[in-house]
């Protein structure tokens, strides 16, 4: 049977008094190089898995699809119409709006009139003051007209 010595007896487990001290061995490190060569390989490897594993922010994938649709231009906004006192009729005025494929106004003019100067003169300012979109053509504005109708009551 082999003696072991104090020394000795500090450096291993000591199943007969865990709460003493020398209940667990120190490790011993192993002279030389486990894995020679193999440190920033492993770290590299390491870090591979630790960001794969890594809660990442949801992402989408937005892909914008264009619903290009041929359209005429579009009336988007009017003022408000004020039928003029002196005038004692009333009536509709049909205007024909030249628009530029900005949506700008090129030209306003009368296809219909009311029959009264006063009742046309304030048709026009409300078309002139109006907005709108301009149309659409194989997926690109182009310039358009509109025809713009307004009525008078008495």
């Amino acid at each position: 049977m082999r003696r072991i010595d104090e020394t000795q007896q500090l450096n291993t487990r000591n199943p007969a008094g865990p709460e003493d001290e020398a209940a667990v061995a120190a490790l011993k490190r192993l002279p030389g190089p486990v894995f020679h060569g193999w440190g920033p390989q492993l770290m590299v490897a390491a870090l591979a898995v630790a960001s794969a594993l890594a809660p990442r922010p949801a992402t989408a994938n937005v892909v914008a699809v264009s619903a290009c649709e041929d359209h005429g231009a579009r009336l988007i906004g009017s003022p408000a119409v004020s039928t003029p006192e002196e005038s004692p009729t009333g009536g509709e005025a049909v205007l024909r709006v030249d628009l530029s494929a900005a949506g700008q106004i090129l030209n306003v003019t009368i296809a219909q009139s009311t029959g009264d100067a006063l009742l046309d003169f304030e048709a026009m300012r409300v078309a002139r003051e109006s907005r709108y979109a301009a149309a659409f053509v194989g997926c690109k504005p182009a310039a358009d007209d509109v025809l713009y109708r307004v009525s008078f009551s008495n």
